[in-house]
């Protein structure tokens, strides 16, 4: 989980700052590394209030995402996202595989 500029892909104009405290003109990258060739589906993120249990963005059913056994990431602004704490989970296969905790300022 790192932190990127919005509206481009990571690399030496857009570095990636392993962190998680981001502002709201920030975005979130999410890369996995290492994966195994038979790492195949569907996976998705949910950002959730950590007070209220409030889904904040999910990309379930706004952004298809999925492995298809190699390295990938994927990655989502915070310019609507209020400041507060948030639970980032990642699910595979619509099972909890990575949970943190994440604090978003202005």
């Amino acid at each position: 989980i790192s932190k990127i500029k919005p509206g481009s892909g990571p690399g030496p104009n857009n570095p990636e700052t392993v962190i998680n405290t981001f502002t709201t003109a920030d975005a979130i990258e999410m890369d996995f590394y290492g994966l195994k060739s038979t790492t195949v589906g569907e996976y998705y993120y949910k950002i959730v209030n950590s007070t209220s249990g409030e889904i904040i963005r999910s990309s379930k059913n706004e952004e298809p995402l999925s492995f298809n056994g190699q390295d990938r990431g994927n990655g989502t602004a915070l310019d609507n996202v209020a400041p507060g704490q948030y639970d980032l989970n990642i699910y595979f296969k619509d099972e909890l595989v990575y949970s943190t905790q994440i604090t978003v300022t202005e």
